[in-house]
């Protein structure tokens, strides 16, 4: 009977580089920048936050496995 064990690792975001949503978004609870559409306002163009922002960040899953 053979054996063998298997190692797994699994990396999400891993280089962590934010991607920002466009100028005047105001979904998945993130509120717009007020102005940031209008060109003759001080906040034009402003970004307010990256998509989905509290799962942004970088993980690392590790797995180890055994096959009898």
């Amino acid at each position: 009977m053979s054996t063998r064990l298997q190692f797994r690792a699994q990396f999400f975001n891993f280089s962590n580089h934010p991607n920002f949503n466009q100028p005047g978004f105001g979904g998945n609870g993130v509120v717009a920048i007020a102005g940031s559409l209008d060109y003759t306002n001080a906040a034009f163009g402003e970004i307010g936050a990256t998509p989905n922002t509290p799962n942004d960040a970088r993980r690392i899953q590790f797995a180890l496995k055994f096959f009898f």
